[in-house]
């Protein structure tokens, strides 16, 4: 039986329907947020599917009672807009064991207009900020060990919005874990409405400086602040100018604490 779990954050779900639509092949958790807490399993030939019902609300919450709860050796972030390809937990397991050091293992998921490279590699700290949550799978026990978890202060559902996967693989990498892309796909995403980008305005970019102290700290943040909207104005500049942009992002920055 597959060592792979797979974590699902949803909302409103009615019943398994779920595990279908993503084509579930191993064992499975959904965190639904709803109306009512409650408990549900079923045993497979493959695995386990559970759903834990849940009042509380957020991205974040949701992922972390999914890795709190998860029981295999390695946990696979997914979302509730996903379909994975029929042998992914055996190309899973294949790559963990070609990749003995690697706690996280980054995968490709199809998305219309994301571009992946063709070569492995390890992540670090500028790599990381371009993964989205649905391609990140780790070793439970690593992530565990470390004591990381996603930080509830970010992430769809709450003021921020966004960022709580960058944030998880950056506390990852300062807590020694090492992460690794592979150029193997295991499934397809579809690219839905956002929840939380409304476009390039003040509120984004006061959250992206607040994003950017808590991942990289004063100095880092600072000076990625800076590379961020000159990297970035050819997307905004329809939207807001330069100056703006660099107001927002500062303000933002600097308003930031950790107490």
């Amino acid at each position: 039986m597959s060592q792979v779990e797979v974590l699902i954050s949803a909302m409103n779900q009615n019943g398994p329907s779920i595990f279908r639509q993503t084509n579930i092949q191993s064992s499975a958790l959904m965190v639904n947020q709803c109306d009512v807490n409650d408990y549900w399993e079923q045993k497979l030939e493959f695995g386990t599917i559970r759903i834990f019902s849940t009042k509380d609300r957020g991205l974040s919450r949701s992922r972390n009672m999914a890795v709190e709860n998860a029981s295999k050796k390695y946990a696979l972030l997914c979302d509730d807009d996903e379909y994975l390809y029929k042998d992914y937990p055996q190309l899973i397991e294949t790559a963990f064991a070609d990749n003995p050091k690697a706690d996280v293992i980054c995968f490709q998921v199809k998305c219309p207009g994301k571009k992946y490279s063709s070569k492995s590699f390890k992540l670090g700290y500028i790599t990381t900020l371009r993964i989205a949550s649905w391609q990140i799978c780790f070793r439970l026990e690593s992530v565990r060990k470390a004591n990381i978890v996603f930080d509830t202060r970010f992430g769809s559902g709450t003021v921020m919005g966004s960022g709580e996967e960058n944030i998880f693989l950056y506390d990852c990498l300062k807590n020694g874990l090492n992460i690794y892309y592979v150029p193997i796909c295991i499934g397809e995403v579809s690219r839905k409405k956002s929840n939380w980008f409304k476009g390039f305005t003040q509120t984004y970019f006061f959250n992206r400086g607040k994003i950017l102290r808590r991942m990289m700290g004063s100095f880092w943040g600072g000076v990625y602040c800076v590379y961020f909207v000159i990297a970035k104005h050819r997307r905004y500049k329809k939207e807001t100018n330069f100056a703006n942009a660099c107001k927002n992002i500062v303000k933002g920055f600097f308003s930031w604490s950790e107490k």
